[in-house]
């Protein structure tokens, strides 16, 4: 066992390095990785057991667990597919039918996990695709891009919104409105609106007339009402605590055991077939109750429980100190210089690799900035700037954010492979559009 201070820092700082560079590496298996990190900083001494299972934020943890079974179970209820065929019917021209598929994503990214959001734009961006005559790559990839900047306007479902919300001990209603300003909300629908511009730049030349196939059904009213309640549960108890706390743990568990135990009952009813919930979504239908609940996304609830121990060991040995110095001395005092750096770092790493260890890292580095900075209260502009970097960030490389890898892996199995260079000749210039809006919206209104 270790027992030299020095020798523990450096053990600490080397330890997230290298647990930093293999989630970079081999990013598919992360979910392995991150317990073998915290279990390096159990085994070397850097914290006891105990202290690690401390460090986890037992909280979000179990919000998020809550959010994604009711997001899911709605999803596959038929509930926003039926949502977007009905709305999509309406409209004739290419472009229009196109900017609405990639909106309506995006919009319903802010309530439902990403990936889903994908899953359920799919198959009707492959047969918008097959009547205009044109690949379906843009179209999948455009939803993919929208749904990644949406996914952290609003405090459900999104881990880094909930990691936000836990430092800044802000409530759901401050993503909306704070300190009687408009919000991140809003910044990030400015963003949305300016992406949509370039997209309609891109998607204007197509012509002809859209006629959407009216095909899924609505299985159950339960699991739209259950959602509800979980963005209800957030809204109340985050407000009435000044945060994040046990009451908001407590409402979204509840609801979602209730959309759980309908999913049960209706699949015990139907003997559905017991196939991958990936697959069901794309098929508009429910699957067997076993292989939903197989079907979860555990990898990143596991890898969302181990990464805070190597972050912890890292702020226990003052390294998160000395990265706020670092970025404090490099920005000259500048407000402006510490918000431009604090955003182009964090689309930099998101590009590339998961933002929730980027996150942990960076926001109790941001408060003490604030205070270096001589910002009165919370530094609320560096906390956006923070968020709006690393969500949107994800969207420039097709490994940046698991939507992209749910878009590219479904335009794969169709025989439409997604090539690098076609992928960011859409996403690099949507995503400086997107992120330059926000960014201005946000550092007039706060900073």
């Amino acid at each position: 066992m270790i027992e030299n201070p020095t020798a523990l820092r450096w053990l600490a700082l080397g330890i997230f390095v290298a647990g930093f560079g293999s989630f970079l590496a081999f990013e598919k298996h992360r979910h392995f990785l991150a317990p073998v990190v915290a279990a390096l900083v159990v085994g070397l001494g850097l914290m006891g057991p105990l202290d690690a299972f401390l460090a986890v934020d037992w909280q979000i943890i179990g919000i998020f667990f809550a959010t994604l079974v009711a997001a899911e179970i709605f999803m596959l209820s038929g509930a926003a597919a039926l949502s977007a065929e009905a709305i999509l019917s309406k409209l004739r021209r290419p472009s229009w039918a196109i900017l609405a598929l990639a909106a309506l994503t995006g919009l319903l990214s802010a309530f439902v996990e990403n990936v889903a959001c994908v899953l359920i734009a799919a198959p009707v961006a492959l047969s918008l695709a097959r009547r205009l005559k044109m690949s379906p790559q843009p179209i999948l990839v455009a939803c993919a891009l929208s749904s990644n900047l949406q996914g952290c306007g609003l405090l459900v479902g999104d881990p880094p919104s909930m990691l936000l919300a836990q430092e800044a001990r802000f409530t759901f209603f401050d993503f909306i409105w704070h300190a009687g300003r408009p919000s991140i909300f809003w910044s990030v629908q400015a963003g949305a609106i300016a992406g949509l511009a370039f997209l309609y730049f891109v998607f204007r030349k197509y012509k002809g007339e859209v006629e959407v196939e009216r095909r899924v059904e609505l299985v159950g009213v339960l699991p739209s009402v259950c959602l509800a309640g979980v963005v209800a549960a957030l809204a109340v108890d985050t407000q009435i605590e000044g945060g994040i706390g046990w009451g908001a743990l407590a409402g979204t568990s509840v609801f979602a055991l209730i959309s759980f135990g309908w999913y049960v009952a209706e699949t015990r009813f139907h003997v559905p077939p017991e196939e991958e919930v990936q697959r069901a979504l794309l098929r508009h239908r429910l699957s067997g109750a076993a292989s939903f609940f197989r079907g979860l996304d555990w990898k990143t609830t596991i890898f969302l429980i181990c990464i805070f121990v190597p972050v912890t060991a890292l702020e226990k040995f003052g390294w998160i100190r000395e990265l706020a110095d670092g970025i404090q001395v490099v920005s000259g005092g500048s407000r402006l210089a510490v918000f431009v750096i604090l955003v182009g770092a964090a689309m930099t790493a998101s590009a590339f690799v998961d933002n929730v260890p980027f996150l942990l890292v960076m926001l109790p580095a941001v408060s003490q900035l604030g205070t270096a900075l001589g910002v009165q209260g919370q530094p609320v502009f560096l906390y956006f700037g923070l968020l709006l970097g690393a969500s949107v960030g994800g969207n420039i490389t097709p490994v940046g954010a698991q939507a992209n890898i749910a878009a590219v892996g479904f335009l794969r199995r169709q025989g439409e492979p997604v090539s690098l260079g076609s992928y960011m000749k859409l996403s690099i210039p949507y995503t400086l559009i997107a992120i330059g809006a926000a960014c201005a919206l946000t550092y007039i209104t706060f900073g």
